[in-house]
């Protein structure tokens, strides 16, 4: 795998397959989910 810092672009990607396709998907869920929450956590202030 290259580099971990993934842009929003490689988030958009399909599923991938396979062992590494989970844990793939598992870290960009992981991170989705983050950043939703931050962004709720952010517009509750700014409101």
């Amino acid at each position: 795998m290259k580099g971990m810092t993934m842009s929003k672009h490689e988030n958009a990607h399909p599923a991938r397959d396979g062992f590494v396709g989970r844990i793939w998907n598992r870290i960009v869920e992981a991170r989705t989910l983050q950043a939703e929450r931050q962004i709720r956590h952010y517009n509750r202030l700014w409101k």
